[in-house]
């Protein structure tokens, strides 16, 4: 993590690059040891984490933390036919999405996005293409307490995506990152040799004003529903700014 915002909401492709070079010296020692069934990656523990550095580690997440989380998630989608196993570190208080105090529970930022990923995600992941606006980090950009650099990772898509359909191909999932901070992206979702079968499901999440939460320094959530109509193989979809979105459709072949 990091206050920088641009660095905050990419510094999550380290861990892809992680997992890419972790994969590589793997398959190098399967080679090299003749092993047919290598072992899969365990990518223990992840979250955002960077603000507290007097031992308490209560953080307070801010939305782009949200966008950060959402960002692993997909790229542990991605990645998921070698990593096998992802593990949040926290779930409840320190580093975690829920908090509590005596008195009652709430529901931090980044909670949104792992709800939303575990509601729509279906048995197997597929390859994602995306064309469209990117943007990219300084080389100078400063990462914040932790020496990992992203910026030769670049450019990134503006919109971070990544989908999954069920075994028979009937239905597809689409988690999306809007990671523009003041406008909204139009995504035209194109599916190859299938068609979408009715209109879309949407539901987006975004930053709610104030810090109303019953916890001080909890900032509140948004999650809004919706849907959009399809034609052929096509369905388009308003990404508001700072946001994750899910995008659920049946599937019908052509």
């Amino acid at each position: 993590g990091s206050d920088d915002y641009w660095t905050n909401v990419l510094q999550p492709h380290q861990a892809e690059r992680a997992i890419h070079y972790t994969r590589a010296l793997i398959e190098r020692a399967a080679y090299r040891q003749r092993i047919a069934a290598p072992p899969r990656i365990a990518y223990d523990e992840w979250n955002v984490w960077y603000r507290e550095t007097d031992g308490g580690l209560e953080e307070r997440y801010s939305f782009a933390d949200a966008l950060a989380v959402g960002t692993y998630l997909n790229i542990f989608t991605r990645n998921c036919d070698w990593v096998r196993m992802a593990n949040l570190a926290q779930m409840v208080n320190a580093i975690a999405p829920i908090v509590t105090t005596p008195e009652t529970a709430v529901t931090q930022t980044i909670w949104y996005p792992v709800l939303l990923h575990a509601q729509a995600a279906l048995s197997t992941a597929v390859d994602v293409y995306t064309e469209g606006p990117t943007v990219g980090l300084p080389a100078a950009a400063d990462p914040g307490r932790w020496p990992h650099r992203v910026s030769d990772l670049g450019p990134f898509a503006m919109v971070d995506a990544a989908a999954t359909v069920d075994a028979g191909r009937g239905r597809i999932a689409l988690t999306l990152v809007n990671r523009n901070p003041d406008h909204a992206e139009t995504a035209e979702i194109v599916v190859r040799d299938l068609a979408f079968d009715g209109p879309a499901e949407l539901h987006t999440v975004t930053a709610a004003p104030g810090t109303a939460l019953a916890v001080p320094g909890v900032q509140g959530a948004r999650v809004e529903e919706g849907s959009e109509p399809a034609k052929g193989g096509t369905v388009i979809v308003t990404l508001p700014p700072q946001s994750f979105t899910t995008v659920e459709a049946a599937l019908a072949h052509e």
